[in-house]
């Protein structure tokens, strides 16, 4: 599947019915998503692996690596209600597409003992800290104890941090990816009807 063919499955997919500002539910571009996950496949960390997706939300980044060939992927989720979104997304996509093995957690990422294994890769589009803070950093460790390698994505103001604290766990980053990050007005709070953010995605990989 070419990258333009991925961003336009990733396109068609349920977002978010009433986003909960407290979790800092932003639906993730399909256009950014299809990017990363294609560059993260084109250096072999997608097609036939073993992949979770930390707060997966309505899927789209752990649906675009079953579309890429992910052997399994499990989608992590801690609201019952976009859960079902989820699934809904997920068998649409089935039905047109031979996707891997896939399933779901309802649940917090950072209860103990959800995780009976460890991944190949860690995706993940993480709160960015704005309401609950230090999420970010969290989801990121999370990610880190998971797999050797991972994508996340983040404010690019925080870039140093996410940095200093991949480097502590002894990751590095091989790539990263900026971009002006659409939020469509979805809350009480937003004023325009689309506002972008710097937001930046990281490859990073155990040193």
């Amino acid at each position: 599947m070419s990258m333009k063919n991925l961003s336009k499955e990733l396109s068609k997919l349920k977002v978010f019915d009433n986003p909960k500002k407290s979790l800092e539910q932003y639906p993730t571009d399909p256009y950014i998503a299809a990017n990363v996950l294609w560059e993260a496949d084109m250096l072999g960390f997608v097609k036939g692996k073993r992949i979770v997706d930390l707060g997966a939300g309505t899927g789209i980044l752990g649906i675009g690596a079953l579309l890429l060939g992910a052997s399994n992927v499990v989608f992590v989720e801690i609201d019952l209600s976009v859960v079902s979104i989820l699934k809904s997304n997920i068998k649409k996509v089935d039905l047109e597409f031979e996707l891997g093995n896939h399933s779901i957690i309802h649940s917090d990422v950072h209860k103990p003992g959800i995780f009976d294994r460890t991944f190949d890769l860690s995706i993940l589009n993480p709160p960015f800290g704005t309401n609950d803070s230090g999420a970010d950093i969290a989801f990121l460790e999370l990610a880190f104890k998971l797999s050797g390698v991972v994508l996340s994505f983040h404010k690019t103001s925080t870039t140093n941090k996410i940095i200093s604290v991949a480097k502590s766990k002894g990751f590095k980053v091989i790539r990263r990816n900026d971009f002006r990050y659409p939020l469509k007005n979805t809350m009480v709070q937003h004023t325009k009807n689309v506002e972008f953010i710097e937001v930046t995605c990281f490859l990073f990989k155990k040193s």
